[in-house]
């Protein structure tokens, strides 16, 4: 910022050194986010205002610089403000993406698995319903859990309910007749 003051002072008045103050409003923008933006325009209007007086321009009336650098420091803290958008807007778009990068590879991985059990015929048990897996026999639930990644829980159907219900007491083994 100072470098762009004194070049702004040197050249006097005459030549409109404004557009080169968003240069450092732009880097606090991109690199440290909004309030730098804003600090660094409020900065580049008082620096403006500052080089403004001490080149000598004189206005008709004071409030005529105050209210150009009040303009400067609009129009240094709008762009600061968009940059700093920008790139949080980019920045979030990049996590997303890595973000659905990594969805689709597990997506992948799945389908890929899916297809591999799809084309190998699985052999359960008419009996026991467990599944011979790798030469082991295995529950329902633990070929899921292990194949698909699926957790389960188990809870009764109406037609299991009914069967239960329907089912006469067993008596106790204490009372069981030899």
């Amino acid at each position: 910022m100072i470098a762009v003051v004194t070049v702004d002072y040197a050249t006097g008045y005459e030549f409109m050194f404004h557009t080169f103050y968003s240069i450092p409003v732009s880097i606090a923008a991109w690199s440290i986010g909004r309030r730098a933006a804003l600090a660094m325009a409020v900065a580049g209007g008082l620096a403006w205002w500052f080089a403004d007086a001490a080149s000598g321009h004189h206005y008709s009336h004071a409030i005529y610089g105050a209210w150009n650098a009040f303009i400067c420091f609009l129009s240094f803290a709008a762009g600061g403000i968009l940059l700093a958008q920008l790139r949080q807007s980019l920045t979030e778009s990049e996590r997303k993406s890595a973000e659905l990068k990594a969805a689709l590879d597990e997506l992948r991985q799945s389908t890929a698995k899916v297809r591999e059990l799809q084309d190998n015929m699985l052999v359960m048990c008419a009996w026991t319903k467990r599944i011979r897996d790798e030469g082991r026999w295995i529950s329902v639930e633990e070929f899921l859990s292990r194949h698909l990644n699926m957790n389960l829980s188990h809870g009764i159907s109406p037609e299991g309910l009914r069967e239960l219900a329907e089912q006469p007491p067993e008596a106790p083994a204490s009372e069981a007749k030899p």
